[in-house]
């Protein structure tokens, strides 16, 4: 939807964060998976800085933003009403899983996001 329409792309946005927020509701309505159960919500990468011709984003300009994501993490295992801004990679999503779980990301180029869990 991006490629497309700025507008449309914000009600995908707005249609998937109101369906994570019943996934979350019913996590926490169920006492097992609200104690074992940690969701992360982020995008796979960023979108241009401009507008397209179609006055739609894409993710492919080279520009900074294309890194720059936003992410929230939530779950006993992460602090509860805080935040971090601490810059980070997607590729440290799956070390910060691992170590969540007790496993070695052994072959990971990333770290594992510590200042998120604790």
């Amino acid at each position: 939807m991006a490629h497309n329409s700025v507008n449309a792309y914000i009600e995908v946005i707005r249609r998937n964060d109101a369906e994570i927020g019943k996934l979350w509701d019913a996590i926490q309505m169920d006492p097992e998976l609200k104690e074992t159960t940690t969701v992360l919500v982020l995008p796979e990468f960023g979108r241009d800085k401009d507008l397209n011709q179609r006055n739609g984003l894409d993710h492919g300009d080279r520009s900074d933003e294309l890194g720059k994501v936003c992410m929230f993490a939530a779950g006993p295992d992460f602090k509860k009403n805080s935040q971090s801004l601490a810059e980070f990679q997607t590729i440290d999503v799956a070390p910060t899983m691992c170590a969540l779980m007790g496993a070695k990301a052994e072959h990971a180029k990333a770290k594992a996001l510590k200042e998120l869990y604790g």
